[in-house]
């Protein structure tokens, strides 16, 4: 029976550009088949959707939270990507999924 191998980051070690780049290159030599990466809320991603929540519950307004957390997160891929690169696309189609959830 083979072993996997599960590695779980969260928190400051995918707080930004930097760190994502520093875990890269903790995990690219490590790994292998039945390898499992689980990466938790970058950087305070969890506080701000909380927040976003928050004011959603309470009827305010959460568009600056909102557009806060998306500038952030396409930052991120700006820094990590070229600009041609596909995951831009894909995040912005996971931002307009969550949206619609939010409303």
């Amino acid at each position: 029976m083979s072993t996997t191998l599960v590695y779980k980051f969260g928190g400051a070690s995918v707080k930004d550009a930097p760190a994502l780049k520093n875990l890269y290159d903790i995990l690219l030599p490590r790994l292998q088949t039945n390898t499992v990466i689980v990466v938790s809320a970058m950087g305070k991603t969890t506080n701000a959707l909380e927040a976003i929540l928050t004011k959603k519950l309470a009827g305010e307004d959460y568009t600056s939270e909102w557009n806060t957390l998306k500038t952030f997160h396409k930052g991120l891929c700006a820094e990590l990507f070229p600009e041609s690169h596909p995951v831009g696309e894909q995040l912005e189609g996971f931002f307009v999924e969550a949206l619609e959830a939010l409303q």
